[in-house]
């Protein structure tokens, strides 16, 4: 049988897992367009002081992601998983009373800290769901399934809010509130031996055995590039061609709805492309491709107006593979780089590069924007060569990045060896 029939046969097997990560997903992207304007419509906060109630909920993230890795090492992905959607359908449940300042705190505490339970045990439930042979496809399907979703939920609540107003805004909450409960209640009942709890805390479950490997904190600061670039490029993007390029409003929408189209649909064709590849060589290539994508923004700005749209538009497909690629072989390399008492942590070291990306990216992006195009894509031109020659340099000593897409992991590539190459024994 081949990987790609194993992989759908698995698939198959998960019919659960998939409609959760789904209805997940549509029901964040209903929320997100919006979180601002349905606290402007449901309550008498300014939007200062909105912004600033989120800001204040989002600084959990740091500490909560610290502490779900041992807490998905010690009572399993699966249960770690129920739990955050449970506070995340209590967190947006919450919203509907939100009245004053810290209420609309309280509410988004727990919205916060069941996103960041939520991430640091997927990696794991996928490892407890897929062969290793099919730990790619079954991340590169989670990226597909998240950005249809998002691209779905946005679409759907853009409706519900142009019909309803602000009994539109309601019902999106609610909706959204629902859908955790319904994911929830999928999760929950994935089939038996299926991302079972893993053992109580041993010799191996604690940070350490994470903190002795370089190479892979190396990696880990190589994905705060990574992370920072596939949330810069999104961000920059509609303020470069609107405000800098002068192109028509309708362009950034066009441009940011062709991405999430081309990443839901092209998934399997990419794996196709990647597969039996070495993640090195792939990750390596994502990185040139982005560098070559940011020269094209560099260079637009001398093209006519129709021209620079076409080509922005053309520009989208490669970082929509890019985008499957890094969403495939990242977590794959992170989670078979630590042991089955360490695995919770390890995924909590790398989703805690999407906090610092988040925290940086506005700032940064922002300001280079105010200072011009060559500012902003060098910059970032040389944040994706930094990258990519870094991880040429760490696949010397991290068995996980030579490996190659799709096959299993030889032995001496995990567990108690893979400890002892991180330490240079």
């Amino acid at each position: 049988m081949t990987t790609t029939a194993r992989f759908a046969e698995s698939v198959r097997a998960q019919p659960g897992l998939v409609s959760a990560l789904l209805i997940d997903s549509v029901g964040t992207g209903m929320f997100i367009p919006f979180s601002l304007l349905f606290f402007q419509v449901t309550t008498s906060l300014p939007l200062g002081r909105i912004g600033l109630g989120l800001s204040i909920a989002a600084l959990v993230r740091i500490p909560v992601t610290v502490a779900a890795g041992p807490l998905s090492d010690r009572f399993g992905p699966r249960a770690a998983i129920v739990g955050s959607q449970v506070l995340q359908a209590a967190g947006f449940t919450g919203y509907l009373f939100v009245h004053g300042f810290w209420s609309l705190v309280a509410a988004a505490i727990l919205v916060q800290v069941g996103n960041s339970v939520f991430w640091v045990a997927y990696a794991p439930l996928i490892v407890a769901v897929a062969g290793e042979s099919e730990r790619e496809r079954w991340f590169a399907l989670g990226t597909a399934l998240r950005t249809a979703g998002y691209a779905a939920g946005g679409v759907i609540a853009g409706a519900a809010v142009a019909v309803g107003g602000r009994d539109g805004y309601i019902a999106v909450v609610a909706a959204n509130g629902a859908s955790f409960v319904l994911a929830a209640f999928l999760t929950a009942r994935l089939r038996p031996g299926t991302a079972a709890p893993r053992p109580a805390a041993g010799p191996g479950g604690s940070w350490q055995p994470m903190l002795r490997d370089h190479p892979f904190l190396g990696f880990v600061a190589v994905n705060v590039g990574i992370t920072f670039l596939a949330l810069a490029v999104p961000t920059a993007v509609p303020v470069f061609l609107v405000d800098t390029l002068g192109l028509p409003s309708w362009s950034p929408g066009a441009t940011l709805a062709l991405n999430a189209v081309l990443v839901a649909a092209s998934a399997p064709i990419v794996m196709s492309v990647i597969s039996g590849r070495r993640r090195r060589n792939v990750l390596m290539a994502a990185q040139a491709c982005v560098i070559v994508v940011l020269a094209v923004f560099l260079a637009v700005h001398l093209l006519p107006g129709g021209v620079a749209v076409a080509v922005v538009l053309i520009a989208v497909l490669p970082l929509a593979a890019c985008e499957v690629t890094q969403g495939a072989v990242v977590p794959a390399v992170v989670t078979e780089s630590a042991t089955p008492l360490t695995l919770g942590r390890y995924t909590s070291a790398y989703q805690m590069t999407f906090s610092i990306a988040d925290i940086i990216c506005p700032a940064v992006v922002t300001a280079a924007l105010r200072a011009g195009a060559v500012t902003l894509w060098l910059p970032l031109s040389a944040v994706a060569l930094l990258d990519l020659a870094a991880v040429g340099l760490l696949a010397r000593r991290m068995p996980a990045l030579t490996q190659r897409v799709g096959q299993p992991a030889p032995p001496s590539a995990s567990g108690t060896e893979r400890l002892l190459e991180a330490d240079g024994i």
